[in-house]
């Protein structure tokens, strides 16, 4: 379980891997109602998926065993 700070509150990300498929789920802590993309590519290997809070779009982005958290433009 991975918890990433932003400026407008604390989420939870947990990482989830299947045999098909691997998958990234957030969790607003402060904020129920915001919305979660996730996004899995062909080959399952780059993960990414982007959540909206406070009319704010976020990316999350899974490179190797890092994780980043970024406002998308």
């Amino acid at each position: 379980m991975h918890v990433l700070m932003t400026d407008e509150g604390k989420y939870v990300v947990v990482q989830r891997s299947s045999k098909e498929q691997h998958q990234l789920a957030a969790v607003d802590t402060q904020s129920p109602g915001t919305s979660v993309e996730i996004k899995t590519d062909e080959d399952s290997k780059k993960v990414a998926f982007c959540f909206v809070h406070k009319s704010t779009r976020y990316i999350l982005k899974k490179h190797e065993k890092t994780l980043e958290l970024e406002p998308s433009s």
